[in-house]
């Protein structure tokens, strides 16, 4: 919200249609796709949450909405103050516009405030993480030990502990683009399986009980699940060649780990 405010006088200084056009908003869109991967993860918190069917879809939709008016927002007043070239350009952009219009100081300040929510985006991933890996253990698709919880805090304590050691060696790396854009993969084919579930189930299985179901039906297949098929797809094909081979043997691993131990059970 200050970064916009900073830029609202600026609105108009600059063409925002000016750049690379449609192709540059999807490729970074395809990049940044990642930023809203902390909206899904308020899923995996439902069993922690007081009457979920109610709580979960408000507080989803609700974050989406407001997140998304800000992050247009700033996005808005940032190529009004530097222009779309320049902040491309930036290897730090909000900084620079702080500091173009405040001064070194304001740049400080927004540094520091980037490595608050850094840090809070990084917890909310673990934690989202860690209560997937106890889901998948606790049904069996991961080993057992992953599903036991401390005694006292309740929450799944060896879980959370290969999240954070996976994290520490994704953040050696160094080359968070890189990083980001395969975990944009990854969630492109969970947001496909997702999506392609709910419309089979709709055709397959339409007697099933459903707390909360989107509204909107064509010949018995729903509208909204069949766009953001699209979507993702359309997102799928901006990512980089080296984003999506990575991704798909990353995937490719897990279906492998998952066979495994499905067959070790057995």
């Amino acid at each position: 919200m200050f970064v916009a405010a900073i830029g609202l006088p600026h609105v108009g200084d600059v063409d925002l249609l000016s750049g690379p056009g449609v192709r540059g908003v999807l490729a970074g869109a395809a990049l940044v796709f990642f930023a809203f991967i902390g909206f899904d993860e308020v899923i995996t918190l439902a069993e922690e949450t007081r009457d979920p069917t109610r709580t979960v879809p408000r507080a989803l939709l609700l974050a989406l909405g407001l997140s998304t008016v800000l992050y247009v927002a700033v996005a808005i007043a940032g190529v009004s103050v530097l222009g779309a070239r320049a902040l491309a350009a930036s290897p730090r952009p909000l900084a620079d516009v702080m500091a173009h219009v405040l001064g070194d100081r304001g740049a400080t300040v927004v540094a520091a405030i980037a490595v608050v929510t850094t840090t809070n985006t990084t917890l909310l991933a673990v934690t989202a993480a860690s209560r997937v890996i106890y889901g998948m253990a606790k049904s069996g698709a991961l080993p057992r030990a992953f599903a036991v919880v401390h005694q006292i805090r309740r929450t799944p304590i060896r879980a959370i502990l290969v999240v954070t050691g996976i994290a520490t060696v994704f953040a050696a790396f160094g080359d968070f683009a890189i990083i980001a854009a395969v975990t944009d993969f990854a969630v492109y084919i969970v947001f496909s399986a997702v999506n392609g579930t709910v419309i089979i189930l709709r055709r397959t299985h339409p007697e099933i009980p459903r707390p909360f179901a989107v509204g909107g039906t064509i010949g018995g297949v729903p509208v909204l699940p069949v766009l953001g098929l699209g979507s993702v797809t359309l997102m799928l094909t901006q990512l980089e060649p080296l984003a999506i081979t990575v991704g798909t043997v990353a995937c490719g691993a897990g279906l492998a780990a998952g066979w495994l131990v499905n067959s070790l059970r057995r």
